[in-house]
């Protein structure tokens, strides 16, 4: 496929003459026209037919040019303005594995909620709902933002990772191959999720951060995506939950003091609870040492070489061991963590959404305890794998955030604010607030028991007490969050009661 979209940029003699941007634009529209080219007849049976030109152009090509879109934001006329084709009169002969790289040709409609058709492309099966959205925003039928408009089949509202495959109807899979299937779309304007809406709020204010307003919505859902995908079985990780809490113990003061950033840590330990739950032996203590050493080596060769210098882990790692295992050791076991892992590395973590949750609470609450807070409860959460990965990712940092905004005594919008915003990741987790608030009392309950000694992770928890004591996090580790307690413990109880029908009899009857 490369080698053919070169072909085609260096068969015409002007297109190295044009910008980079219309050069990308050319390179699409030619692999569009093979894709057509692909599903016309040969030659042979072409010239045949009565009124062929002989440009080799081709009556049935679907005419999505010269449309009329009613579809702005308000009622204002928009022309749809297809890019320029590449011309060229020497067109290669497909191959057949060429072909097949173009096969379930679909005549995509798309049209406006009155059934105004909108446009006609020539698509594949294979296509995202994303590539087409940026196809009609080429031909300026999408005036407004890519992220602010959406695509229905049916009424199946389309998300970007959704392939045009799926909107093929059932009666219409078992055409033959040469046949082209016709699957028609609804545009409809959707409101933004909280998130994307903050950051185009932002352009007022010429942020650096209002540019990624168009793409903050697919990143942070695949973002959710991935980390479910790689987050690890609670069942296998319980079996080394008690040798694994002396290394947190001692990882988080020992990067504290080389003022390693957090999320360092958490990536370095999921990295190596995801190695103890692929593995199908049950790894000792020095396996843990070394799978953890590992960790650590993986995220600082992947780390930014401004903060820590190309090179810089042989000493780093070397410090850590302190002459105690040799860093060929190390190096063995970061080989038998990658091979494990498929080199699947640098997936999302619980403080990776916690610092997209907090966006709009910091803007609201600058310098505010809560965000210490919830560093604080997400620390604690690392010492139980049954509440570390019980839960969605995304979900304890919620838990977290929701936590130290109502320990701090901030107000409940803000906290309403938090649940709009996980609807960006998933319409699941955005009606999950239950879920949420089961573990924020979950993270509570931990966090009092470790405090009073009461808790098997007392011992271990020591550390993170002495590093959230200091003034850098605001002396957090010495509020009480009993109160805090008590009222989601409450809400629990309205929700169970708003979830269960009165008509039904109670567990006593």
């Amino acid at each position: 496929l490369n080698s053919s979209v070169r072909w085609g940029l260096a068969s015409s003699s002007k297109c190295w003459q044009l910008p980079a941007a219309r050069m990308v634009a050319a390179a699409t529209d030619y692999l569009e026209n093979l894709e057509v080219q692909s599903s016309r007849p040969n030659d042979n049976e072409e010239d045949s037919r009565q009124g062929h030109d002989a440009s080799g152009g081709s009556h049935d090509r679907p005419a999505a040019a010269n449309l009329e879109s009613p579809l702005s934001r308000e009622t204002a006329n928009v022309n749809c303005i297809a890019l320029p084709r590449l011309q060229s009169t020497n067109r290669p002969v497909l191959s057949t594995s060429l072909t097949a790289l173009f096969h379930n040709p679909m005549e995509l409609t798309v049209q406006s909620v009155n059934g105004t058709q909108l446009a006609l492309l020539r698509c594949r099966a294979s296509d995202t709902v994303f590539q087409v959205k940026q196809r009609l925003a080429r031909m300026m039928i999408l005036c407004d933002r890519v992220g602010e408009q959406g695509l229905i089949n049916g009424d199946v509202v389309l998300s970007d990772s959704d392939r045009l495959s799926c909107c093929v109807p059932r009666d219409s899979q078992s055409i033959p191959d040469e046949a082209t299937a016709k699957v028609t779309l609804t545009i409809i304007r959707i409101c933004p999720p909280s998130i994307s809406a903050y950051l185009a709020d932002l352009e007022s204010s010429q942020s650096e951060m209002a540019s990624l307003a168009g793409v903050a919505d697919s990143v942070l859902q695949w973002g959710y995506l991935d980390s479910e995908k790689a987050r690890p079985s609670v069942e296998k990780l319980v079996r080394v939950s008690t040798l694994r809490a002396p290394f947190i113990g001692w990882i988080v003061p020992a990067l504290g003091a080389m003022e390693f950033g957090d999320p360092m840590l958490f990536s370095a330990l999921l990295t190596l609870d995801r190695y103890c739950a692929a593995r199908s032996e049950l790894p000792n203590s020095r396996t843990l040492s070394q799978a953890l050493l590992a960790a650590l080596c993986v995220e600082l060769k992947l780390a930014h070489s401004d903060n820590y210098p190309y090179g810089a882990w042989r000493e780093i790692i070397l410090h850590l061991v302190r002459n105690q295992l040799p860093l060929q050791a190390v190096l063995e076991a970061e080989r038998s963590v990658l091979s494990t892992l498929k080199c699947a590395v640098g997936v999302p973590t619980s403080i990776t959404f916690f610092r997209d949750l907090c966006l709009r609470p910091m803007r609201a609450l600058p310098a505010s305890r809560f965000w210490h807070l919830g560093l604080l409860l997400l620390h604690v959460a690392l010492l139980d794998v049954r509440l570390q990965y019980g839960f969605p990712h995304v979900v304890i940092a919620a838990a977290a955030i929701s936590a130290g905004l109502g320990v701090c005594g901030e107000s409940e919008a803000t906290r309403d604010e938090l649940f709009e915003d996980l609807s960006t990741y998933s319409e699941t987790v955005g009606r999950a607030r239950q879920s949420v608030l089961n573990c924020e009392e979950a993270l509570l309950e931990l966090w009092i028991s470790c405090t009073s000694g009461s808790s098997q992770w007392s011992e271990f928890y020591q550390p993170i007490h002495i590093k959230f004591s200091q003034p850098c996090h605001m002396d957090v580790a010495r509020l009480c969050p009993v109160a805090r307690l008590q009222e989601v413990r409450g809400q629990l109880c309205q929700e169970e009661q708003i979830a269960v029908p009165s008509s039904l009899p109670s567990a006593a009857q």
